[in-house]
């Protein structure tokens, strides 16, 4: 056991300086590398992505729009404008406003002409979550994306975005009823094995977060909420992210929630600030007690173990 928590602190630490030595290298927004048929924005295209990976909205809208405009061809700049229409997906509902600019962003998206099948299946699949949304309530769109999100993850198991954006999906369409947290787990059993290859991901280590946001699971992922901060030290929601953890554990847990959290290497903008309060409130739930966590989650940890 001593050896196994060993192995786990070197990984960690040796994560943890990965992510710091990389900062300078990928503009402080963690590293993103989704490849697209689009070769010639291909660059900023990645850096798009690692905006909406940490939910830095309004940015993202902006960065694929700007994308649309220097390559209307670009079926995968429209995904990505649809998915950036919606500021946090896992704080519905979202203003009408929105819903159909991610409509028509996935309409304009299937014209495009350049698109693989692949490609065309991300479109094809965040349209299942925006069809219909004046008709069909939230809860239902969410399970159809988190499904066809699923059959994605299936089709290429071997693309690491599609793996992500299920998990996120999951985290999306959870049953808060169920105290089994099964999509909870089931997202973060992916994460995982995601982390193992891309320790630098800010989409893994945020939705990781996410994953555990609950008062039995939160406990185990204290080490990955003050990592991500230094994956994205640029983004005001992953300075914002240890929150989540800290204000699940008990009160005294928050005082020592780090540094890079409580005091940002620079003012975030406006918009960035808007968007962060939008997410989370960081008032700490302090009830004086933990609860157990389910059996499973004896095999079912973060790569980032808690101190």
């Amino acid at each position: 056991m001593k050896v196994r928590i060993s192995a786990l602190a070197v990984a960690t630490a040796a994560m943890i300086a990965s992510a710091r030595a990389q900062q300078a290298a990928h503009d402080q927004f963690g590293t993103v590398h989704f490849p697209i048929s689009c070769t010639a924005v291909q660059e900023k295209f990645d850096r798009a992505v690692a905006l909406l990976h940490n939910f830095f909205y309004p940015e993202t809208v902006r960065a694929f729009q700007a994308l649309i405009a220097e390559d209307p061809s670009c079926a995968m700049s429209y995904w990505g404008l649809a998915m950036s229409e919606l500021p946090n997906p896992l704080v519905p509902p979202f203003p009408p406003a929105n819903l159909n600019a991610g409509l028509e962003a996935i309409q304009q998206g299937k014209s495009a002409t350049t698109r693989t099948p692949r490609e065309a299946e991300y479109l094809a699949a965040i349209e299942v979550f925006y069809r219909d949304y004046d008709k069909v309530d939230h809860k239902t769109r969410a399970e159809h994306y988190e499904q066809a999100m699923q059959q994605l993850h299936e089709h290429y198991p071997d693309d690491p975005e599609a793996a992500i954006f299920y998990a996120l999906a999951l985290n999306g369409a959870v049953d808060f009823d169920d105290k089994n947290y099964t999509k909870q787990l089931k997202a973060a059993a992916i994460l995982n094995e995601e982390a193992k290859k891309q320790p630098d991901h800010p989409g893994i280590a945020h939705c990781l977060i996410h994953s555990y946001d609950f008062a039995p699971l939160a406990a185990m992922c204290v080490s990955t909420a003050e990592l991500y901060g230094m994956i994205a030290p640029a983004a005001p929601h992953a300075l914002h992210m240890p929150s989540h953890i800290y204000s699940m554990l008990a009160c005294g847990t928050i005082r020592s929630a780090p540094i890079s959290h409580r005091k940002p290497p620079r003012k975030p903008t406006a918009s960035a600030r808007s968007s962060t309060k939008l997410t989370f409130s960081s008032t700490p739930i302090c009830n004086g007690r933990r609860t157990a966590a389910p059996k499973s989650l004896s095999t079912r940890c973060c790569p980032f173990p808690s101190d």
